[in-house]
């Protein structure tokens, strides 16, 4: 019997060291599990939204005419009133398209368009354009705020300086500085002009405002044809005061001219 006990024993040991080894924490792995699928989901293309991808082709639309002048404007603190009687103002404002009219007909004219754009979709909308490439340096740090973006269908010199005198009396500079503290301060609506795009060139302020104290395009190219044509006017002039009695008096001179060096000749 004793020997039958000790037999037992030692054969339950091994039971209870596989028990116990079962207890143990796993520190290996069973599988291997393929990380391709977040590869290729890294490497997807973004998809974009109907919303953003129909603003994408409307900025990059305004931006492939040539012949447009769009103005940037940065705005803040405008309600919703003070904005749309902003944009009936600015649409208020026709320029002509430049198209050949019939005489005695009024040339055709275009509205100024203001449109509030979003910056993120705006740039991705400048980086496609490959005319403004050496622009965007000096434009894309100033797109940051809400931003509109005024569109006029050619280049007016007047018409952009009537856009001026709008966006100085929508936002006029405040004549007194806010007290430190005051919370129930009115907001005061801002609007400053950031530049502008004309033939795919970036113009600052600066240049904005000179350009807009430009005569039309029909006046400068008639002071053009004025200028090329004077001297052949000039000419014109001459020889028809030449015509008739005009030549002889011309003939009469010079013969009187050749003839008083002989009279004054030693006979």
């Amino acid at each position: 019997m004793q020997r039958v006990s000790l037999l037992l024993r030692s054969t339950a040991r091994p039971s209870s060291v596989l028990s116990f080894a079962h207890q143990l924490p796993r520190s290996y792995a069973t599988h291997v599990s393929s990380s391709s699928g977040a590869v290729d989901a890294a490497a997807s293309p973004r998809v974009y939204t109907a919303r953003k991808t129909h603003l994408h082709a409307q900025y990059a639309s305004l931006l492939a005419s040539d012949s447009s002048v769009h103005l940037i404007l940065n705005h803040a603190n405008f309600s919703v009133a003070q904005l749309t009687k902003l944009r009936r103002d600015i649409s208020a404002i026709r320029v002509p398209t430049g198209a050949p009219a019939p005489a005695g007909s009024t040339p055709e004219t275009e509205p100024t368009s203001f449109l509030v754009i979003r910056p993120g979709i705006f740039t991705a909308a400048l980086r496609t354009q490959t005319a403004l490439s050496p622009t965007l340096p000096t434009l894309l740090p100033l797109l940051e705020g809400p931003i509109a973006l005024i569109s006029l269908p050619t280049l007016h010199p007047p018409a952009l300086a009537s856009l001026i005198r709008i966006l100085d009396r929508a936002a006029p500079k405040p004549t007194e500085t806010p007290k430190a503290g005051a919370a129930d301060a009115p907001l005061v609506p801002a609007l400053n002009l950031l530049g502008a795009i004309v033939s795919s060139q970036l113009l600052l302020p600066p240049a904005v405002r000179d350009t807009s104290k430009l005569p039309s395009l029909e006046t400068l190219h008639a002071q053009i044809v004025g200028l090329i044509s004077a001297p052949g006017a000039n000419l014109v002039s001459v020889l028809g005061r030449a015509r008739g009695g005009a030549v002889v008096g011309l003939l009469e001179g010079l013969k009187k001219s050749l003839e008083e060096p002989e009279n004054a000749a030693p006979s």
